[in-house]
């Protein structure tokens, strides 16, 4: 809705790309957070929620989980996140979900390697805070 509103605005461009330069900041910053990052996912994680995941150092999902950016369907491409998924997955499956823009399960993402644990949902918290005192 936000892109959508930002489109009527006269230099769209200009807001998505000073948009981009902050998300852009937040991801770097993650990554060079002196401790580990872990992500607790308990929904949908998509284009920048999924970004904000791949910065993470570890992840913790419920089985109901959603991930996936759906930049594709919009005639964008997920830029900031696309070396990201490259590094924390395979580039087959990489490529899968930056190309048609795909939302995957849990499942898949736990196979494709960016998600590390798999929970109930009522697990959730409980497995992050194991995962950070191991």
């Amino acid at each position: 809705k936000e892109m959508a509103a930002t489109a009527e605005q006269p230099d769209p461009h200009a807001q998505w790309n000073a948009d981009a330069k902050i998300y852009l900041e937040i991801i770097e910053m993650m990554l060079r957070f002196p401790k580990p990052l872990i992500a607790a996912v308990d929904g949908a994680a998509v284009a920048g929620g999924g970004g904000l995941v791949l910065a993470c150092d570890l992840v913790v999902a419920a089985h109901g989980a959603k991930f996936g950016f759906p930049e594709p369907k919009r005639g964008i491409v997920a830029g900031i996140v696309a070396p990201l998924l490259s590094f924390r997955t395979r580039a087959s499956d990489a490529a899968l979900m930056l190309l048609t823009g795909r939302i995957v399960d849990a499942a898949y993402a736990h196979r494709a390697g960016f998600v590390h644990v798999l929970v109930e949902s009522e697990q959730i918290w409980a497995k992050s805070l194991e995962l950070a005192e191991e």
